[in-house]
């Protein structure tokens, strides 16, 4: 069955280009390789350990980096700034918080960008 032709008019066409090179520009703006590590953080990416551990106080960005750090394992994708230990070969982590619902508001939403909502029943 094929979907019936969507008709647009010219200024839906130019709102939808606009949206697009927004989510574009968002896109670049978030991305690791614009992320800018403090010091501290700039010596927990430097480590060349493959177990490491971030400790500081609330709101000084664990969460990112502890994101980042995993993204970057996960895909072998390491920003421009990288300075510590590289996986050759793909591994296996995981994400955990202390709570189901920690662990999906903060690490999934780091990792992803998204609050997935819970199925229902």
């Amino acid at each position: 069955m094929k979907a019936a032709p969507v008709e647009m008019h010219d200024a839906d066409v130019i709102r939808a280009l606009k949206i697009i090179e927004e989510l574009k520009r968002i896109h670049r703006a978030e991305s690791i390789e614009s992320f800018e590590p403090y010091p501290k953080q700039q010596s927990f990416f430097a480590s060349q350990d493959r177990i490491t551990g971030f400790f500081a106080g609330n709101g000084s960005g664990k969460s990112d980096c502890a994101a980042i750090e995993t993204a970057c394992h996960l895909t072998g994708k390491y920003p421009s700034w990288w300075q510590g230990y590289r996986y050759t070969e793909p591994i296996r982590a995981w994400a955990v918080g202390v709570t189901n619902e920690s662990t999906r508001e903060n690490c999934q939403y780091k990792l992803f960008g998204i609050n997935v909502e819970q199925p229902e029943g």
